[in-house]
């Protein structure tokens, strides 16, 4: 569930005399973004009557979010051990080269090759 398209709204309250700023996503964008993935949204009350509105069940978020914490959680965690496992291949590949560097420097006699060391683990 990769939807980064909603946007929040700040609306002030209906009633006049209510100085409070309410702060919520817009009903219909979060209908159009659960329509566009094939998602069921049950969250979303659809106007019955041509004086009704549309408005969010925010406790119907709950769940929805909590799985998508999981599922990008378990997606974070497979990039850190990706991560980890080719900075050990990276430093692995630096051991070889060296070696191979300290051989050519002692087949060739020569000082002018130098071994190298790559700090891998803050990349």
């Amino acid at each position: 569930m990769k939807q980064k398209r909603l946007t929040t709204a700040r609306l002030n309250s209906f009633k006049k005399s209510s100085a409070i700023i309410q702060t919520g996503f817009i009903a219909q964008e979060v209908e159009a973004a659960a329509k566009k993935i094939g998602y069921d949204f049950n969250g979303i009350h659809k106007p019955q009557n041509p004086t009704d509105h549309y408005s969010l069940s925010y406790e119907k978020f709950v769940v929805p979010l909590v799985k998508s914490v999981q599922e990008l959680s378990a997606e974070n965690d497979k990039k850190d051990k990706t991560i980890t496992d080719l900075n050990t291949k990276i430093d692995q590949m630096q051991n070889q080269i060296n070696e191979i560097l300290l051989q050519l420097k002692k087949v060739t006699g020569s000082s002018l090759v130098k071994t190298t060391s790559t700090e891998t683990k803050g990349l």
